[in-house]
């Protein structure tokens, strides 16, 4: 999935395609033509991962699918330029389309684990700490009725499942937080960054 969210960053953000159309605009300004080759830094193999593990059952292994994405950069003969300041200037735009595509990568592989954490927190609470809480409830409204626990008690107990009823819709508005800065890292936006 982390592999997925890559290569939608560099497909969809803006400020990539922006760069791109700037680099073309050097080629054309200083009439480079004849392009030599691509510059592909930036490449995600296809295949499939394998991770071994030792368990004491016997040995397990989790494949795991790696999907093919790849961001390249032409690069023109610049040696028929008359002046060196265009090819500085193209050289220049290219190394900074290279380095706003690896930065794009590293932003959308943060906001997946931001929205993978968020997610799996969220989802405890939801299925683990929330019907336990109820359960402890019920519980302590039985021990109230047959008169084994105080009203302060129980009070308490109320006040303590509200806390966990507030705490899941706190980890639910992190993981929509972190799920909104990862569609921003994907389309280019500015974001305050993921907690």
């Amino acid at each position: 999935m982390t592999c997925h969210v890559e290569r939608l960053a560099l497909e969809h953000r803006t400020d990539l395609a922006i760069e791109r159309l700037e680099l073309t605009s050097i080629a054309q300004e200083y009439r480079l033509e004849g392009q030599t080759r691509m510059l592909s830094d930036i490449e995600i193999t296809a295949g499939a991962e394998v991770e071994r593990s030792d368990t004491p059952t016997g040995r397990g292994s989790e494949t795991s699918r790696v999907l093919k994405a790849s961001f390249e950069i032409p690069l023109y003969d610049t040696g028929k330029l008359t002046k060196r300041r265009g090819e500085l200037a193209y050289m220049r735009a290219a190394n900074e389309l290279a380095q706003l595509a690896v930065n794009a990568r590293s932003e959308a592989r943060s906001a997946h684990a931001a929205v993978t954490g968020k997610y799996n927190i969220a989802r405890h609470w939801r299925d683990e700490v929330l019907p336990l809480r109820r359960t402890i409830d019920k519980e302590a409204l039985k021990s109230y009725n047959g008169m084994l626990i105080s009203t302060f008690e129980l009070i308490t107990d109320a006040r303590e499942g509200l806390e966990a009823e507030l705490s899941y819709a706190e980890a639910k508005a992190d993981y929509w937080h972190a799920e909104a800065a990862m569609t921003a890292a994907i389309w280019g936006a500015a974001t305050g960054g993921a907690e």
